[in-house]
């Protein structure tokens, strides 16, 4: 009995062990596995939903980059696309104006004075003859013109244009620089007196001595040195080479005959060899100054050559009728729309 009772305790042991050892390797071996199985499913679905939601940002950043650069890029190619249009409208304007005639681009150069001298008028001789009547000047040496405007800049006064016998000009003073001529005859109007002293000083500074030696003549005065040259040569010739009373460019202050010592500060057309009379025709233009008479102009101008003879009329036009190689007569004939060989004047 008692063998039976060990027996059956044996086997109640072994049967406890088998289940609890049975139940323990199920639990380690099946559920571990399957719930870790479910982990890792949950953390690569969580991973996948991360992955998928970075990803949907990066994309929608990227499209939204895009898009801007894209707005960037399209403001920056309209405003080069602007740039290049109103580039494009500027050249078309200014291709316009250069197709245009001399008169439609509002230049008061005629288109006659354009074409003859190929030259167009700077701004500054524009502003400084808007003021000016050209038409009011005369060629008739039978029906010569009285003077109107007196004491203009821009006055001409020849042998078909003459000043009244009471004229005397404004603002006379004496240059500032030596005088060596005669009497009294060193006065200019200030603004060409001003000029005068510039260009003295610079001809020294080049190493050359021009001295003014007769600036204003009273119209008195004028008709006592014209008589004296006709009795010397004759009414024919003296005319050639000197101004009857109110006809002369000496009235007008804004004249001035200079010369050098080499010449004795005499006048001789020789004066135009002299190193001081080379420097005079190249550059008396720069301050405001004009060989009145030039060469071989004698039929227009109605006056021999003096290359002694300046008169003033401020730097753009004295530049313009330098460049251009035109008198002053000619000048205005052009401006006028007349020919050349309608002005020539005869004694």
């Amino acid at each position: 009995m008692k063998n039976k009772v060990i027996l059956l305790s044996t086997f109640l042991l072994v049967v406890i062990v088998t289940v609890t050892l049975g139940g323990f390797l199920y639990r380690y071996f099946y559920i571990d596995k399957k719930s870790n199985q479910f982990d890792n499913i949950n953390t690569n679905t969580k991973e996948n939903a991360d992955s998928k939601t970075i990803k949907s940002s990066e994309t929608t950043d990227s499209k939204t980059f895009s898009e801007k650069s894209d707005k960037v890029n399209q403001e920056g190619d309209n405003r080069i696309l602007d740039i290049e249009s109103n580039q494009h409208a500027d050249k078309t304007s200014e291709e316009s104006i250069e197709e245009g005639t001399n008169s439609d681009m509002g230049s008061l150069q005629s288109d006659k004075m354009l074409e003859f001298t190929g030259v167009p008028w700077s701004q500054k001789l524009e502003d400084e003859l808007k003021n000016v009547d050209f038409d009011s000047f005369g060629f008739s040496l039978e029906d010569p013109t009285l003077i109107s405007d007196v004491n203009s800049l821009f006055v001409l006064v020849n042998k078909a244009n003459y000043f009244p016998d009471e004229f005397v000009p404004i603002n006379l003073v004496s240059p500032k620089t030596t005088y060596m001529g005669g009497g009294d005859r060193n006065r200019l109007r200030k603004v060409a007196a001003d000029a005068l002293d510039e260009l003295v000083l610079e001809a020294e500074k080049n190493g050359l001595n021009i001295k003014s030696v007769s600036a204003y003549r009273s119209i008195d005065y004028q008709s006592g040195l014209f008589n004296s040259y006709a009795a010397k040569d004759g009414v024919e010739k003296a005319n050639k080479y000197s101004s009857k009373p109110g006809h002369s460019e000496h009235h007008t202050g804004l004249c001035t005959d200079v010369s050098s010592p080499v010449m004795g500060f005499g006048l001789d057309q020789s004066y135009g060899n002299t190193k001081e009379g080379i420097w005079l025709a190249n550059n008396a233009h720069r301050f405001g100054f004009v060989i009145r008479y030039i060469k071989d102009k004698e039929l227009i101008t109605g006056y021999t050559y003096e290359p002694w003879h300046i008169r003033y009329f401020g730097i753009p036009l004295a530049s313009y009728l330098y460049e251009t190689e035109l008198t002053y007569e000619e000048f205005i004939a052009l401006q006028r729309g007349m020919d050349i060989e309608e002005i020539i004047i005869k004694n």
